[in-house]
């Protein structure tokens, strides 16, 4: 099946973090980057926790989800060490 270079729509990392948009950060306004990385790790733990959910919602198969779940570790830590030095 070919794909052009950019497809958002077909894109699970796109769709993953429209789901992360529409489901914590509609109509909320953050105080300061402190409350905004709690939101943030609270959105990445959700999904985190809830494969069956995710996987549905963007229609990724296991293995992809295992990266990203390696990839959101990753982010869960950049934000541990952004909170610690503030």
């Amino acid at each position: 099946m070919y794909l052009p270079p950019y497809w958002p729509d077909l894109n699970p990392i796109v769709r993953i973090w429209l789901t992360i948009k529409a489901r914590w950060f509609n109509n909320y306004i953050c105080k300061s980057e402190k409350k905004l990385l709690e939101r943030l790790d609270q959105a990445i733990w959700d999904v985190i926790d809830n494969p069956e959910k995710t996987q549905q919602t963007t229609a990724i198969g296991m293995l992809f989800y295992q990266t990203l779940y390696l990839m959101l570790l990753s982010i869960r830590i950049f934000i541990t060490l952004a909170q610690s030095d503030t």
